[in-house]
């Protein structure tokens, strides 16, 4: 048998946003209400059409955690979403936790959820979402809007798009990768990582005579953390912080989520980082959201 993962934070926001209703009674009183029987309805549709459509016997509603471990890590993640939230969106999602199967672990977001149980039982989920980064998770993802049935990605393929996603940053998510590397850019480094050159020469002609040059070539081949480590030394970045970049992206995977000790593994290049949900989530309580970000645990 195989269960379809539903995006629940994306499926209960399309059906409340879905249902809003207004009306003008005119002298500028206009009147915006969303109706949470008929939200409710279409949150359960949207899974349903989804479910048939990855050809799963059932589904589960993946839903988020009101904490955020990502934001213990950066203050930042999601910081610009400060729009208000579409209305009945907490009333129907509480009707989806009553009545409908849902899965959520205290500390992670849906996305998380999807991807440690996608990736600890590969025959038995499928996900179902329209968010692009499940792209960086090696399990069958479908996105609705995009495919006619699920797609296998592999570990190799999610690999490279989480480093992918790590160099070109997620403005919508709160971070910013690592300056001036778009798609090409990013491609272009996955496929041939080298490292950078740094040529200093002193300028002979001209108003900036004597000043000095700095340009940059490409050298030898090396792996692909060190050619973005190089890049970002070349934006200003440090090694932390582009750790940090890497565990926003990390959408985490079964490997990353030891559910007996309650921890998570935090991305790094090298090093096995654990972290207690326990403890994150004291330290959002009181208020410490910034992670030092220096690829320790304290």
């Amino acid at each position: 048998m195989t269960v379809a993962l539903i995006d629940g934070d994306m499926a209960i926001h399309m059906a409340c946003a879905g249902e809003a209703r207004q009306v003008d009674w005119g002298d500028g009183n206009i009147e915006h209400w969303v109706d949470a029987d008929e939200a409710y309805t279409h949150a359960r549709l949207l899974a349903e059409s989804w479910r048939g459509k990855t050809k799963a016997a059932a589904y589960v509603f993946c839903l988020s955690s009101d904490y955020n471990f990502r934001k213990w890590i950066s203050s930042d993640y999601k910081a610009n979403r400060t729009g208000p939230k579409p209305e009945t969106l907490e009333e129907v999602r509480a009707r989806i936790e009553t009545n409908d199967r849902t899965c959520e672990i205290v500390g992670l977001e849906a996305d998380d959820v999807m991807g440690i149980l996608a990736t600890q039982y590969p025959s038995l989920y499928v996900i179902a979402s329209r968010d692009k980064d499940m792209q960086t998770i090696p399990a069958r993802v479908f996105n609705p809007d995009k495919n006619r049935r699920p797609i296998k990605i592999t570990k190799d393929m999610a690999n490279r798009a989480f480093m992918r996603q790590v160099m070109q940053g997620d403005p919508t998510d709160g971070f910013s990768g690592i300056p001036k590397i778009g798609p090409a850019k990013a491609q272009e480094i996955l496929q041939d990582p080298r490292r950078l050159l740094r040529e200093d020469r002193i300028i002979s002609k001209g108003k900036n005579k004597g000043q000095t040059k700095t340009t940059y070539k490409l050298d030898e081949k090396c792996g692909v953390w060190q050619a973005m480590l190089d890049r970002a030394h070349v934006a200003g970045m440090t090694e932390a912080d582009l750790i940090t970049q890497a565990r926003l992206a990390r959408i985490l995977r079964a490997e990353d989520y030891d559910e007996e000790k309650g921890q998570i593994r935090l991305w790094h290049p090298r090093e096995d980082v654990w972290m207690s949900l326990d403890q994150i989530i004291d330290n959002l309580e009181e208020g410490n959201e910034q992670h030092d970000g220096r690829g320790n645990s304290g």
